[in-house]
């Protein structure tokens, strides 16, 4: 594969999954109290939790969240502003698999 082809894809691949991972949590945002940055520490930071403390440490924090979260309105508009990002990143995907169709030998 050409230089600019591998380049190409490579930014392709890293947009779209960027895209798909924004937009996945953008339309779980109606089940959490988080903003998007405490959110991804939360998201780190339950594994964690569960290897060394045990199941019974994180169910309760998973429960805190739940309930926090259900205080939350759904705005459907922002959840399908999500699942646009969550296509459009797959169709950046998609691109990024002609690029390497069209850059192979």
């Amino acid at each position: 594969m050409p230089k600019s082809w591998a380049a190409w894809g490579l930014a392709l691949t890293v947009l779209g999954s960027g895209m798909a991972i924004s937009g996945s949590l953008i339309m779980a945002h109606a089940y959490h109290a988080l903003s998007f940055f405490k959110f991804l520490v939360h998201l780190f930071r339950i594994p964690f939790i569960f290897l060394f403390r045990g199941p019974s440490k994180t169910f309760k924090l998973m429960k805190a969240e739940v309930k926090a979260g259900a205080l939350n309105q759904e705005d459907r508009a922002y959840s399908l502003l999500g699942l646009y990002f969550v296509f459009l990143g797959f169709c950046l995907q998609l691109l990024r698999s002609v690029c390497a169709y069209v850059g192979s030998p």
